[in-house]
């Protein structure tokens, strides 16, 4: 999401439509102003700023406008992936791009044996027994 405040200011979800009820006009307008600082779109754009991979749902009714927004106002090296999900974005075929973009950026060691490994033999855990009071 490129801008916070304007997710807050116009978003029709209820939890943001209950949170705006709350506040008088004036004191909305100062709250927006002082999430602004944490807008995301005020600093992608910064220039030598390592990679950016944004992931964006297709199925995303809250970010689907917002995510090319940001892609947008971010500056190169970019890039953007679009995955067939929602907005809790739990996507395997996203966590696994996300994992390999990391590995090469970072140069870690290979996630592929990691998670082929968890697949063939999940790590044995003990069961959970009840807490006594």
């Amino acid at each position: 999401m490129a801008r916070y405040t304007r997710h807050i200011a116009e978003t029709q979800i209820d939890y943001w439509n209950n949170w705006r009820k709350r506040y008088t006009p004036e004191q909305l307008t100062e709250a927006l102003k002082v999430i602004r600082a944490i807008d995301p779109d005020q600093y992608v754009g910064a220039a030598k700023h390592g990679p950016i991979l944004f992931q964006c749902g297709n199925f995303d009714e809250v970010n689907l406008q917002a995510c090319p927004d940001y892609f947008a106002a971010a500056s190169a090296p970019k890039e953007v992936r679009w995955y067939d999900t929602d907005h809790p974005f739990s996507d395997l075929e996203a966590a696994y791009d996300r994992m390999q973009w990391l590995e090469r950026g970072l140069h870690l060691k290979p996630v592929r044996p990691q998670l082929d490994r968890l697949w063939t033999a999940p790590a044995k855990r003990p069961v959970a027994t009840p807490m006594k009071k």
